[in-house]
């Protein structure tokens, strides 16, 4: 097999990995879901378990992100890198490669970037149940398009083999 053959094997691996561990963190996900009971308060333990599996979750879907990018083009680099990553993933790139994500992925995906910055960077931030609540719902209505553009950039680095 040739390098180049070999590097896009890998790459297609570790995407596929990244998604079954997004699959994964899902599962967690609706685990606490099914555990709620109605009529009753949402403990800090359940909005605590929710916070780490959407800030999990994001980090997966970055790590793709950052794979492809270091893949086409190298990585970024400066304080900014999380958010110039995602918004470089929205663009064409003549000779290169497509558009890795659509603007209603970068959207949702933008959300759950900026909810995993303030869970991992803020100790003193309340979790508000009805907001992780939204982006939990907001990500499952707009998995789909995700999911699309995962296939698509993968058919594209399937023939460069």
């Amino acid at each position: 097999m040739k390098e180049s053959s070999q590097r896009v094997e890998v790459l297609l691996a570790e995407v596929d990995s990244d998604l079954q561990a997004m699959e994964n963190i899902q599962g967690h996900i609706n685990s606490i879901y099914d555990s709620l009971k109605k009529n009753e308060p949402v403990s800090d333990r359940d909005k605590a378990a929710l916070g780490y599996y959407l800030h999990n979750l994001y980090n997966a879907v970055e790590s793709i992100l950052k794979r492809i990018a270091g893949f086409f083009e190298n990585s970024l680099k400066g304080a900014t890198w999380h958010t110039d990553l995602l918004k470089r993933m929205t663009l064409k790139i003549e000779g290169i490669r497509p558009p890795v994500i659509c603007e209603c992925t970068y959207t949702i995906l933008n959300e759950l970037r900026k909810f995993r910055h303030i869970f991992r960077h803020s100790y003193d931030y309340e979790l508000r149940w009805e907001r992780m609540d939204a982006l939990w719902k907001e990500y499952r209505e707009n998995k789909k398009h995700l999911l699309k553009d995962m296939e698509k950039i993968k058919k594209t680095i399937r023939r460069l083999k």
